[in-house]
């Protein structure tokens, strides 16, 4: 690529503007900003770094001054070791979001352990279900529901499908819902550790009428390395517990509907 005249010193300003304001920037897309090669992005976020301006991150950096305020998790946990946390949360989550759903309906279902519980509970409705987990498709092969998966590379351990042939086959349909699973939520939006999940999860918004997270408590005031969406992007958030206040109002702001899911026993 042709890059930038930029002098590093006006680069590196514009970085830490981003970072300031967003309290993360990803290496591709502060590269295509900034009209550089990703190789100088990192040389250039390498540099911030080792002056204590940021914190380097896979992928991008964050605010250092965000690093103190918030949870972030910049590595994902093992998909086994994710699928046993708060499984009795996820579970009536899930149970939740499938009363949203009438048989003959088109539905996305995202990557995650959430959305797998929710897979699980539409195995006998007659829906058109488009989700880009292994996984997920795998479970339904033998169901009501007809299943369909993009093209794509086969990424991650869950695994997923992922990649630029992948959204543009998705961006050829609609869909009545899609379920969304996110690694945290804070008052700036949602967000995920997989940068290339990520691009798929705002492909899926995209092409959706009402963009469901299925989100348990423990994610709360918690970041990650990628933003899925705004505020503003999601309509439904489901989840187990009513968040803390700060975080309440900024969802009430968005005007995204929350959902406390009651116990599966109740």
């Amino acid at each position: 690529m042709t890059e930038t005249k930029l002098p590093a010193a006006q680069r590196h300003e514009l970085i830490l503007r981003a970072v300031q304001s967003d309290g993360f920037v990803t290496v591709p897309d502060m590269a295509k900003t900034l009209a550089v090669s990703e190789m100088t992005l990192r040389r250039d976020l390498d540099s911030l770094a080792e002056n204590n301006q940021l914190t380097r991150t896979h992928g991008g950096a964050i605010s250092t001054e965000r690093l103190g305020s918030l949870d972030v998790d910049l590595v994902e946990p093992p998909v086994g070791q994710r699928a046993g946390r708060y499984r009795e949360a996820k579970m009536a989550i899930a149970k939740h979001a499938s009363r949203m759903l009438l048989p003959g309906q088109t539905i996305a279902l995202d990557v995650g352990t959430t959305t797998f519980e929710l897979a699980d509970l539409v195995r006998d409705i007659s829906l058109r279900v488009f989700t880009n987990s292994l996984k997920i498709a795998s479970h339904l092969k033998e169901s009501e529901a007809s299943t369909y998966v993009p093209g794509g590379q086969v990424n991650g351990t869950e695994p997923s499908i992922v990649g630029v042939r992948a959204i543009k086959h998705l961006n050829d349909f609609y869909f009545d819902f899609v379920f969304l699973g996110v690694s945290g939520v804070t008052a700036e939006g949602f967000y995920d550790y997989s940068l290339d999940d990520t691009e798929i999860k705002k492909a899926l918004i995209a092409c959706s009428q009402t963009s469901v997270v299925l989100l348990d408590s423990s994610k709360f005031d918690r970041m990650s390395v990628a933003l899925v969406a705004r505020m503003e992007k999601i309509d439904v958030l489901v989840t187990d517990k009513r968040p803390p206040e700060k975080l309440n109002q900024a969802l009430e702001a968005a005007g995204i509907r929350v959902e406390i899911a009651p116990a599966v026993n109740e």
